[in-house]
């Protein structure tokens, strides 16, 4: 139901402004720096009652012009807005404008700690989730939670292939929860429509493998699902066979929200490397990478009769049409040395922690700030940006443990870009602090046989696209 379809004729005709109330609007607008939202918004009765007046204000005054709500004026409705528009990735927050993300809103109590489902997209290509925890009294009361065990059902009956959550961004901080943004992989086909039984029994605290840091529960939510959007499917016919072993990719799904790509590659077991990951680039007709939307690739592996089967699933941002082919270069993931550079967070400006030749971290500039340390630096490198990046760390003192390791957050972790890129690191300053950073082994682990020998062009026949409906 559209917003203007809930005040009748009548009460349009009796409604009055005063200038009061005018600039109450344009003021509410004005103030307003957001930019999320959606050009048609639809809502129930009962939440335009519970809205603050000068919100109300703002509906009932783009009714009476008989225009669509901008984003700037959605902006200054705050509960209206999308948790994936502010802490999505690109892809989610594409699928809040257009209209397929769900609020759920699922609360679940149990010993001191409240979960709370709050929206659910599903578009074909994957099923993303915005949920927060809470911890409202015990030893854990305010601190930061994951789910450690849990099971999951479709309507009811158990999945018979692995499932899990994955991606996701860093944990903001809420008032007194912690929000999470995650996809839920389940490696099986799922009709449009389900519910999704999500079995939680156990938390443990963040960053933390103790066991007597876990709290036990019962947190069950049965969540509905139900695929939006305009969605295609592509099954390529294409695949490559060499010394090295098999390539093909299986599926791709164009969705609202993100491309997802399934590859699979078998390998004899004397042809893997050291046990290290084959990943992927997705280039376009233009030769320029399509990046991923959130950091990381699901593999999976068997074995059997001395061969190594390999399943990955990537999502992609969304296209804004499908292409005509696009070209797969998987590649092995970089490995690290066994040379670590350690320099203390007092040494001079500028600091450089090596990652190979002629690369590594830059530091220009250290700021303090109340409970964290901004760290302003480049990269030096023309590759792996954004795991030389994610692969600088800092520790509070010398000793490599899982508890000395410093959490860290900010955007310029997922970029591409090297110039004056920011770090921030959930600490405060002190002289025991010290910046670490593994070398690259590059001419040893990246192999160029398995990029020439397994590079593939995908031509893509729109005629041959299945819609999922």
């Amino acid at each position: 139901m559209k917003i203007k379809m809930l005040i009748s004729e009548d009460e349009k005709q009796k409604l009055k402004f005063t200038d009061a109330d005018k600039n109450a609007v344009f003021r509410k607008i004005q103030d307003s720096n957001s930019q999320i939202g959606s050009n048609r918004v639809r809502v129930k009765t009962v939440v335009l009652k519970a809205l603050i007046p000068v919100a109300a204000i703002i509906i009932i005054f783009s009714v009476l012009i008989q225009t669509p709500i901008k984003k700037h004026v959605l902006a200054a409705i705050p509960i209206l807005n999308s948790l994936f528009s502010e802490y999505g990735d690109e892809g989610q927050k594409e699928a809040v404008q257009k209209e397929i993300v769900k609020p759920i809103n699922h609360v679940v109590e149990d010993n001191g700690v409240k979960i709370t489902f709050k929206e659910i997209l599903y578009d074909g290509a994957r099923i993303s989730v915005a949920y927060t925890i809470e911890a409202t009294e015990g030893k854990f009361k305010g601190k930061n939670l994951n789910i450690l065990f849990f099971n999951m059902k479709v309507d009811g009956k158990d999945i018979n292939t692995s499932y899990g959550f994955s991606g996701g961004q860093n944990d903001e901080k809420i008032g007194n929860k912690f929000l999470k943004v995650q996809n839920i992989d389940i490696d099986q086909e799922l009709p449009n429509e389900f519910t999704l039984n999500l079995m939680i029994q156990e938390l443990i605290l963040v960053d933390s493998q103790m066991s007597n840091q876990t709290i036990k529960g019962n947190w069950s939510f049965s969540l509905p699902v139900k695929k939006a959007g305009e969605t295609y499917v592509y099954t390529p016919t294409v695949s490559k066979k060499k010394d090295l072993g098999e390539f093909r990719v299986k599926k791709i799904v164009f969705a609202p929200s993100g491309t997802q790509m399934e590859f699979e590659y078998k390998r004899p077991m004397e042809l893997v490397q050291n046990d290290l990951q084959i990943l992927f680039r997705v280039l376009d007709p233009n030769n320029k990478e399509i990046k991923a939307v959130s950091e990381g690739q699901n593999t999976s592996y068997r074995y059997k009769n001395g061969i190594q089967i390999g399943s990955t699933s990537i999502i992609l941002r969304p296209t804004k049409e499908i292409p005509e082919f696009i070209t797969i270069e998987p590649y092995y993931e970089a490995s690290f040395g066994q040379i670590v550079h350690v320099k203390n967070i007092t040494e001079k400006l500028p600091i450089l922690l090596p990652q190979g030749q002629n690369s590594g971290i830059v530091i220009k500039k250290i700021e303090k700030k109340p409970g964290e340390v901004w760290v302003h630096l480049d990269v030096k490198g023309d590759n792996f940006i954004r795991e030389r990046k994610n692969q600088f760390q800092l520790i509070d003192g010398k000793e490599f443990t899982q508890k000395s390791f410093i959490a860290k957050e900010g955007d310029d972790l997922k970029s591409d870009e090297s110039k004056n890129q920011i770090i921030k690191f959930k600490t405060s300053y002190s002289k025991n602090l010290n910046f670490i950073s593994d070398e690259f082994n590059l001419d040893e682990f990246i192999d160029p046989e398995i990029t020439d020998k397994w590079k593939m062009k995908i031509p893509i026949n729109k005629k041959d696209l299945k819609i999922l409906e």
